[in-house]
């Protein structure tokens, strides 16, 4: 998917700029990635790429504005409602700006605007009316409301004051920081200082708007992991882009710099190649590299006679490598351990009433913080009735007495 967006953002950049700020697009997009992916395989990694197809089709589209056709636009104004479906069953809170943006595009339409409004809606509905049609036969609706919906509220509503603005000052650092906004502000910056006449146009704001709503999307939340910004990188990336486009002292002289800058894509190419590998060795449950995994599943399917077991941490890969199933309906310890829809008993009690004969918690470390109560909220039923087996890398493994 990396390999598949950032060729799309190449040859988009080179199309409307040149090669050069291909090349420096493209590679600006992988160093951003790999700076805050955290081994990929999240809600945010998942719209990046969404976000980033996006966002450079429009770019296309509003640059070559005098070739495009209806049912070229049509089929865009579909995806982009597709791509609103897909980010919204992703996570709901990363649709805002692409939201925004696909109406200020539909409404910039003159005249066929309400056509393109129903083709995202279509779009919107090709993806989550299936989806909401197949819960409802497994009757597992009501539970994806809990979950997806009202559980994220309450774990965003969990910090305090003083959290959120250690959180957020943090976010707001990283976001700095971020490779491909150091770039924006160098040529925000190249502006200013020539003190030319600063061309930015109509599009240029909208994407400002974009880059503002996803950002604050994520700043809200309170919560300071730096992955959240992965999907502020298309537009900044698109805002780099109009710069360029609308300010023709911006731009270099591609001759002198093409070399220098397919040296920088080619060296980013190998880092991103060794990054990734690195992080799937460490962090993939399907690794055959990483060896503390694989003891980990190994432990658990010596057990041949028990299917059961509980996981009392956040890491429900090891239901399905191990091949067991859940002792009670929940896959995951956040929820019990929130007491979210006073879910604590429940869970305590399908435990307790299924002997469940492993139990798998995180490695708890009283040393850092003798305050800290371990393994909540299975605690006084692991001192009662169950003894520590093994310990491996970061996971305890708990034996019924």
């Amino acid at each position: 998917m990396l390999g598949i967006t950032t060729l799309i953002i190449f040859k988009i950049s080179r199309n409307i700029i040149n090669d050069t700020y291909g090349y420096l697009i493209a590679s600006a997009y992988m160093l951003s990635f790999l700076t805050v992916f955290k081994g990929g395989n999240l809600p945010e990694t998942y719209t990046l790429f969404i976000l980033s197809i996006s966002y450079f089709f429009i770019l296309y589209n509003i640059n070559f504005e005098e070739k495009q056709n209806l049912n070229t636009l049509k089929y865009l104004f579909f995806w982009l409602g597709v791509a609103i479906g897909l980010i919204a069953l992703i996570k709901i809170s990363n649709i805002l700006g692409i939201l925004f943006l696909s109406i200020f595009f539909a409404f910039d339409r003159r005249g066929v605007s309400k056509k393109f409004i129903f083709l995202i809606m279509l779009g919107v509905i090709a993806v989550i009316f299936p989806v909401m049609i197949w819960l409802e036969i497994n009757s597992a609706f009501q539970e994806f409301i809990n979950q997806y919906l009202l559980f994220n509220f309450s774990y965003i509503d969990n910090e305090d004051l003083k959290s959120r603005f250690i959180n957020s000052s943090a976010l707001i650092i990283y976001f700095i920081a971020l490779p491909v906004n150091i770039l924006l502000i160098f040529f925000l910056c190249s502006l200013i200082l020539r003190k030319t006449n600063i061309n930015l146009g109509k599009w240029f704001l909208v994407f400002f708007g974009v880059f503002s709503i996803d950002f604050l999307s994520q700043l809200i939340s309170g919560k300071g992991f730096a992955q959240y910004l992965l999907i502020t990188i298309p537009s900044s990336l698109i805002l780099i882009c109009l710069i360029i486009i609308n300010n023709d002292s911006a731009k270099i002289n591609s001759e002198l710099k093409m070399g220098r800058i397919q040296i920088l894509f080619s060296a980013i190419i190998i880092l991103s190649s060794y990054r990734i590998a690195e992080d799937l060795k460490k962090f993939s449950t399907y690794s055959i590299y990483n060896e503390d995994r694989v003891a980990q599943i190994e432990y658990l399917k010596n057990y041949n006679s028990i299917d059961r077991i509980a996981v009392n941490a956040s890491e429900s890969w090891l239901y399905l490598q191990a091949s067991k199933i859940s002792s009670s309906k929940y896959f995951s310890n956040l929820g019990p351990a929130n007491n979210f829809l006073y879910s604590r008993d429940e869970y305590i009690d399908s435990i307790e009433g299924d002997r469940t004969s492993i139990i798998v918690t995180h490695l708890c470390n009283q040393d850092l913080n003798p305050n800290f109560i371990c393994h909540e909220p299975l605690n006084a039923v692991l001192e009662e009735s169950y003894k520590k087996d093994l310990v491996i890398d970061n996971l305890e493994f708990w034996k019924l007495r």
